[in-house]
């Protein structure tokens, strides 16, 4: 059961900490109270077997209102294929590169091979954690409109832990320009002595509540996170507490700073300015789903109808309709001249069902998985397929760069911060002015792959214009590191700019003692090689 904000209340002699904690609590319930009644009814229709923001006991049955699939069947396809564009496993995401306030003379080819080094790390941490379990539930709640993962540093040195936090169990504080400045989550019936395990000598109990642990070892409450946003400071600080709401403790109080040191992975669909919580792509198609279940229901009660039957009878004080059962092989007795007769039903519910396939594929197509239709048509071909998906990524545009800003972002910061934190590796901030994060991954790489697809065109036009004398029209340095860039080449194997000078150089001198004609110039560089 969600909390609500009347039941935070502050206890009589609180300290000035809780007090604060226990205030903006209850303000980041009140903001949220507005959305549970939408949530609610997503939840009750996509997802019937989560905790429910009611009263709900584990293991509790929660499809009475499910008369069709296609919508709790839909919501862990959207996660997966969103998820696997943004971080596909096993694969690269993103990479890391030298920013714009590194000076030019540090711009080597060797501090690049090093980001290089560090991004596959990271990528090898990620892929060895628990990031694409906990991830995909969390973007199960992003087709509602907001997810929340909590990162922390794992057991070992460059280890990842990550927790999927449910909409059901946190709240969010407004922060300036929409983004939120305190995360709240909790966890109901929580063990105290495992909370001693968990924060080990961080964790302070008053005396009195040690003698009730002592007394009993199973003693629980509802134990509350909080991180806020200390914007007194210049540089990024969060002030962190843990609370119990029953007994009125504050038992942890710290506070974390640092570019990168926000443990708490905020992501949205979309959003309002004026809103804090994000709306995504389920709430849209919520009344199609509504009516898909009315009408799947109503082709049901007709079906039964259809099966069992509905019958008139003459009352002659003879046959009793409550001691019949109408089955095969039943023997009905009846007066003479008494009957028994179908009633006909006046629904015809062929058009229902051609209703109910149009929006059924409406639901799929609002949840990005509308699969190809390849049944009695020639299969797609590999063009076709791929025209496909860049118009899927290009009606997820500007939720691409949400996903980057607010997921992706945050997450490497994050993942860097921790190496620092560890003695890892000694980097600066990824601020995107020092350091600048590139995505790879499938979803985010739509714009490069259409900038390569013009690039192509372009040499292409120019092949057909002017021959192979038209290719000498490109700097074939650059275009071969643009093109690199692209496709994120890992710098140790893309030749530097001063052996593709040598190569140049010395390409035009070979091509002058032999007088070579101009086209001829890139086969000699390739039969060079660069030099060193």
């Amino acid at each position: 059961m969600t909390l609500r904000y009347n039941q935070v209340e502050v206890p009589p002699g609180a300290s000035l900490p809780l007090k604060e904690s226990l205030q903006s609590f209850r303000t980041a319930l009140q903001q949220r109270d507005n959305w549970i009644s939408m949530w609610e009814e997503a939840y009750d229709y996509s997802f019937p077997n989560r905790s429910s923001f009611h009263s709900h006991v584990p293991g509790q049955k929660r499809t009475d209102l499910i008369y069709d699939d296609t919508a709790p069947q839909s919501v862990p396809k959207f996660a997966s294929r969103i998820l696997s564009g943004l971080f596909p496993e096993n694969a690269r995401a993103f990479h890391l590169k030298l920013g714009p306030d590194i000076a030019v003379e540090n711009r080597t080819q060797e501090a690049q091979i090093m980001l290089d080094e560090l991004t596959q790390y990271i990528h090898e941490s990620i892929w060895n954690s628990n990031f694409h379990e906990e991830c995909h539930e969390a973007m199960q709640d992003l087709a509602i409109g907001t997810m929340l993962i909590y990162m922390q540093p794992g057991e070992y040195l460059g280890q990842f832990k990550f927790k999927s936090i449910p909409l059901t169990e946190y709240a969010l504080l407004q922060g300036p320009n929409g983004f939120p400045k305190g995360w709240y989550f909790w966890k109901e019936k929580q063990t105290l002595a495992n909370l001693e395990q968990e924060y080990k000598s961080r964790i302070k109990y008053s005396d009195k509540l040690r003698e009730k642990m002592a007394k009993d070892s199973s003693l629980s409450d509802t134990v509350v996170t909080e991180l806020v946003r200390d914007f007194s400071k210049k540089y990024e600080c969060y002030k962190f507490r843990v609370f119990l709401l029953n007994c009125g403790e504050l038992v942890v109080e710290d506070k974390i700073e640092g570019y990168g040191s926000c443990p708490m992975i905020t992501a949205r669909w979309s959003k309002s300015s004026s809103e804090l919580y994000g709306r995504g792509p389920l709430l849209q198609v919520m009344p199609t789903v509504k009516i898909v279940n009315h009408v799947m229901e109503m082709i049901l009660q007709n079906a039964e109808m259809a099966l069992a039957g509905t019958y008139v009878y003459d009352d002659d004080g003879v046959f009793n309709p409550h001691n019949v059962f109408i089955e095969p092989g039943a023997f009905i007795p009846r007066a003479p001249g008494s009957s028994i007769d179908v009633l006909p039903t006046a629904s015809k519910f062929d058009i229902g069902q051609m209703t109910l396939e149009e929006r059924q594929r409406n639901i799929r197509k609002g949840l990005f998985v509308d699969d190809f239709d390849k049944e009695g048509k020639t299969p797609l071909s590999a063009t076709e397929v791929m025209e496909r998906r860049f118009l899927s990524a290009t009606d997820m545009g500007t939720v691409q760069g949400r996903m980057k800003t607010e997921l992706l972002n945050p997450l490497i910061r994050r993942a860097v911060y921790i190496l620092n934190d560890q003695g890892i590796v000694d980097i600066p901030a990824v601020d995107g002015n020092q350091i600048v994060i590139y995505p790879e991954s499938p979803l985010l790489r739509a714009q490069k792959q259409q900038d390569i697809q013009e690039l192509l065109a372009y040499n292409q036009q120019l092949l057909g214009m002017f021959g192979q004398m038209g290719a000498s029209a490109m700097k074939y340095g650059e275009t071969a590191q643009y093109l690199a860039e692209l496709h994120g080449i890992p710098s140790k194997l893309i030749v530097s700019k001063e052996q593709m000078a040598q190569m140049m150089e010395g390409a035009a001198q070979a091509a002058e003692q032999s007088q070579a004609a101009p086209e001829d110039i890139m086969q000699m560089m390739g039969q060079m090689g660069p030099k060193g």
